[in-house]
């Protein structure tokens, strides 16, 4: 499955044949987030997450010049340097890798723990945001993984700055 992830490009300069992200995020909407995302890749893949996942997204996007998505990026944070500081990273992952879900779906979800700063007390009623059939073309498709093989890896880009202007 080919997938794209925009990351530090510092992350690229271990020698080590799997890639993790060795932080985890400080904003608690987003901590909580993560846990919910973690807890249904469990669920779904069977597997216990042993470091922070790795946002993707789903090839096409980034190639074909649409991608709001990088509009978290910018607003994360905004200054030159810190862009300056990320890559995209092209990959083919094999299927059985990611965790696909819908990116709206996800937003929907980000909105509610914002609002109320916990997760929704039935996890069942998100389950749909994993389920892509009938997905619009407006819609987008992310996925997690738990690491990165450096096998994986089918080329290193930079950032298209312009984008962010």
């Amino acid at each position: 499955m080919k997938l794209w992830t925009v990351q530090e490009k510092k992350l690229l300069n271990s020698q080590a044949a799997v890639i993790s992200c060795g932080k985890e995020t400080e904003e608690i909407s987003w901590r909580i987030s993560y846990v919910f995302m973690a807890k249904f890749y469990e669920k779904i893949k069977g597997k216990t997450l042993e470091s922070p996942f790795i946002w993707a997204w789903y090839d096409g996007d980034y190639f074909t010049g649409k991608v709001p998505q990088l509009d978290i990026v910018s607003t994360v944070e905004s200054s030159a340097e810190y862009l300056r500081s990320k890559c995209v990273i092209n990959l083919n992952v094999p299927d059985s890798v990611p965790l696909l879900s819908s990116y709206s779906k996800w937003n929907r979800l980000m909105e509610y723990v914002a609002t109320f700063n916990k997760t929704p007390s039935c996890l069942e009623d998100w389950e749909g945001m994993f389920d892509l059939t009938g997905m619009a073309d407006h819609e987008y498709t992310q996925a997690v993984l738990p690491h990165i093989h450096r096998s994986w890896i089918v080329g290193v880009e930079e950032l298209k700055l312009d984008y962010f202007r």
